[in-house]
């Protein structure tokens, strides 16, 4: 009803996404300190998450700029899409891009210092 109203905002769509994102984020981390290593334990282990693991510090760094690029840069153009296609088509972009930095900071910045740290031991 509300959505056929035109009475959901973006704000409303991302407190939305936001709110259930951290109720599945605590659920995943229950699951992970006291289930069993069951599919979910080896979905969490694999090597995808492996290496989002290892650029999470890069993720960090870059999700407020990457934001910032996407909404406000690159995506600005949109603002008479519908709400849900406008919303999915910027976190998409978001996800990606802040990946791609990441991988790229990690490849290029942090793993040469680190390589650096274990010669000056």
């Amino acid at each position: 009803v509300v959505l056929r109203r035109g009475l959901l905002t973006e704000a409303d769509i991302k407190s939305w996404f936001i709110t259930w994102l951290c109720a599945l984020f605590a659920l995943f981390i229950a699951m992970l300190w006291y289930g069993p290593a069951d599919r979910f334990t080896r979905l969490m282990s694999s090597r995808p998450m492996k290496y989002l693991g290892q650029i999470s510090y890069g993720i960090y760094l870059f999700h407020i700029p990457t934001q910032v690029l996407v909404w406000k840069v690159l995506l600005s153009g949109i603002q008479s899409w519908n709400k849900w296609p406008k919303y999915t088509l910027r976190f998409a972009a978001f996800a990606a891009l802040t990946v791609a930095f990441a991988s790229l900071s990690h490849r290029f910045i942090e793993r040469p210092f680190l390589l650096l740290k274990d010669r000056l031991r």
